[in-house]
């Protein structure tokens, strides 16, 4: 029975005409399996534009080809018993690949919505991910208590702003805030290899409140920004130009040509008047050695 349960919600998950109708009758998680039987991956079936969503239209090619050249950049700067942080994890679809592709690399999940972690937290325990560690906390500049405001149709807009564009309903709950630099503490001469940002507004907060930990370790950063702030240096550019302005590179995911942080505007604004709000940015230092 259950799994005959599961075979409906994957089936009404896949199209949204259907899943529109029925989406009151289905169950908050499904699942299905990779065809290489190398993992199970548990998922939202009531997302209607989210990551929950673009996994189940397409199943197997879409936990490939979801934001796939971003993901590469990632599985590409960490080492075989590498540190991946990701920040904005929701139901895992970089964290997944990162340990479908380096299946000893360390990582640290960070996601406070409580229904699409609950979905990566399922998929942890079946597959046995020793080196997944999932943490409901939101990170931010400062230790404090937050409302996670929710988006009513994609899983992946929840947002600590309520203005954020996403956000139409005034439903939300509550969250403990921490700092990044207050949550990883390695051992020894270990680090950081690489962080991933995507937290709908709250960039600049997460930056902050992890500035000791990017100055010591130097990982490479993949953060989703807003193409505005960029452009009128304000926001999480502020940011990243009073503690990095001198030491570090941009790049559009994909791209070998980097700029200089200045330079960013430039890209941004083209990015932007091809009608894309927000974009992936990739952040590197520069070599030590120069």
């Amino acid at each position: 029975m259950k799994n005959l349960l599961n075979s409906f919600n994957v089936f009404c998950a896949r199209r949204r005409w259907l899943k529109r109708i029925v989406r009151s009758f289905l169950s908050d998680i499904a699942y299905f399996d990779l065809l290489d039987d190398s993992m199970r991956v548990f998922f939202n079936p009531k997302d209607l534009t989210g990551p929950s969503f673009h996994l189940a239209y397409d199943l197997d090619r879409g936990f490939q080809n979801y934001e796939e050249v971003d993901k590469e950049e990632i599985v590409k700067c960490l080492p075989s018993n590498g540190i991946f942080v990701d920040v904005g994890a929701n139901i895992g679809l970089f964290s997944l690949y990162v340990i479908k592709k380096c299946p000893n690399v360390q990582i640290y999940s960070f996601e406070p919505n409580s229904k699409v972690r609950k979905c990566l937290e399922k998929t942890k325990v079946y597959n046995k991910f020793n080196n997944l560690k999932i943490y409901s906390n939101a990170i931010g500049k400062n230790e404090s208590n937050g409302k996670l405001f929710k988006s009513n149709n994609n899983d992946g807009g929840h947002s600590l702003n309520r203005n954020y564009e996403q956000i139409i309903v005034n439903e939300y709950e509550e969250v403990k805030i921490k700092p990044l630099d207050k949550l990883i503490i390695l051992d020894g001469d270990k680090k950081v290899n690489v962080i991933k940002i995507d937290v709908e507004g709250a960039e600049k907060d997460v930056l902050e409140g992890a500035i000791e930990l990017i100055k010591s370790d130097r990982p490479m950063m993949l953060i989703e920004i807003l193409n505005r702030d960029l452009i009128d240096h304000k926001g999480i550019y502020k940011t990243l130009a009073m503690n990095f302005s001198e030491d570090i590179t941009v790049r559009s995911p994909g791209s070998h040509e980097k700029r200089s942080l200045k330079q960013i505007s430039d890209l941004a604004d083209t990015n932007l008047s091809s009608g894309t709000e927000y974009n992936n940015y990739i952040f590197e230092f520069n070599s030590l050695n120069n």
